[in-house]
């Protein structure tokens, strides 16, 4: 079970939450993502990193309520817990200095930028 920490509504239908996960926190990279199950007969879904503290031992997570798990998540406060994470997966993005960059993007998936 993996403590959320703080949850947040940051508009009608899109929340935050931040989970203490000190393993995952530790090995997470910019661009990875975590699989969350919100409870032991829940469905097990992929949300990328919004943001991950190797220091506080969290990783944040948001996500737009469409779906049954979604939902799920959005009904969640600080005190309650995550029945499962898995992570961090996937490859981290690869970055090349090349000076200054501009990222223009919208929408929920831009936790990866």
């Amino acid at each position: 079970m993996y403590e959320i920490v703080k949850a947040e509504k940051l508009t009608p239908d899109v929340i935050k939450l931040e989970i203490r996960a000190p393993h995952i926190a530790k090995k997470a990279r910019a661009g990875m993502f975590i699989m969350v199950t919100p409870d032991e007969h829940g469905e097990r879904i992929p949300l990328t990193m919004a943001d991950f503290s190797p220091e506080k031992g969290t990783v944040t997570i948001a996500a737009l309520e469409v779906g049954k798990t979604t939902k799920e998540l959005g009904k969640m406060k600080a005190g309650d817990s995550v029945f499962s994470l898995v992570g961090p997966l996937g490859l981290p993005t690869h970055l090349k200095q090349y000076g200054n960059v501009v990222s223009i993007g919208g929408g929920i998936g831009l936790a990866l930028m």
